[in-house]
């Protein structure tokens, strides 16, 4: 459900998502009513009433969206009373609006996102930068296939055959050192991983192309795989909708740096920005691996643990 009509309500732990999924808002047991990207959890929007006792948030016949206490006391409240027949409607743009029955926007959260870029950046509460793959980018390269040349000096690559939920699938996993695109700003470069499930699809096309990549990247890498055969080629399986997760582990310390997901997808890639690994490197007082190729890689699939390298 993606809106609230006239009478309608949500009630603690109640939510609406939009239409794509992409983004949520949620009815907390903290009493705050709060909108988030999904993928990332990114927290988007608050009515910031953390703390009150609010047991339900409903669209009163009269326009009115309202958080309520269980004795009917309004504690939050978008100010649209007198607009009989409003609703409110979570967008798939990433705004949560009120409006008329007309269409007429009364209210809004003004919580427009940018779903085209390849990647989102997020900045931790320690001020940690670090950038992942986007819904929309996601939903691009699930027309392409994968490969094991796949990789290059500073980021390498590991490849499973194995089995999920009765499915044959290949599992791709990457870590190590990004390097940045000159030019490109939102490929900034730096230290992660990632997590891939594929399939093998014999008969299908050879890659002639990989339209996404900048061109001199891409006459590379379509270069490399010209000769190699169907079997050789992995596709990605969204339809198998794992939960992928993963943890990058310091080898020097111990210590986890960085956790991505829980999300289903066929794929999960996170990595720490140049500008942050530089100053998690300071912090960690020079306890990190020489090479970001050392760097453990903890997953999950589906519940199922794996490790890289195997302890």
């Amino acid at each position: 459900m993606n809106r609230l009509q006239s009478g309608d309500e949500l009630k603690v732990d109640d939510e609406l998502i939009s239409r794509e999924g992409w983004v949520r808002l949620v009815l907390q047991a903290d009493g705050n009513l709060v909108l988030y990207r999904t993928q990332v959890g990114l927290r988007l929007w608050a009515s910031n009433t953390a703390g009150q006792p609010v047991s339900r948030v409903v669209m009163e016949p009269g326009g009115n969206l309202v958080a309520e206490t269980a004795p009917g006391t309004t504690v939050w409240a978008t100010g649209t009373g007198g607009n009989a027949g409003a609703s409110a409607v979570l967008q798939d743009d990433g705004d949560f609006v009120v409006h008329d029955a007309l269409g007429k926007v009364l209210w809004k959260t003004g919580t427009v996102q940018d779903f085209h870029t390849p990647t989102i950046e997020i900045v931790d509460a320690n001020g940690y930068a670090y950038v992942e793959t986007s819904e929309t980018w996601k939903i691009l390269c699930s027309q392409l296939p994968c490969f094991g040349a796949l990789h290059w000096p500073g980021y390498a690559t590991l490849v499973l055959d194995d089995e999920i939920d009765g499915e044959a699938v290949v599992i791709q996993l990457w870590k190590g050192w990004i390097p940045a695109i000159p030019g490109v700003r939102f490929l900034p470069g730096g230290v992660g991983a990632e997590v891939g499930v594929y399939r093998r699809m014999p008969g299908s096309l050879r890659l002639r192309s990989l339209p996404l990549l900048p061109g001199t990247l891409e006459q590379f890498v379509v270069g490399a795989v010209g000769t190699f055969t169907d079997r050789e080629f992995w596709w990605p399986f969204p339809e198998l909708d794992a939960e992928l997760e993963f943890t990058l582990v310091n080898p020097v310390t111990g210590n986890a740096v960085f956790s991505a997901g829980p999300e289903r997808s066929y794929w999960l890639a996170k990595w720490m920005t140049q500008g942050t690994h530089i100053r998690y490197w300071v912090d960690q007082g020079g306890g990190v691996p020489l090479s970001a190729e050392e760097y453990v890689l903890e997953y999950s699939l589906n519940g199922r643990p794996g490790r890289w390298p195997s302890a």
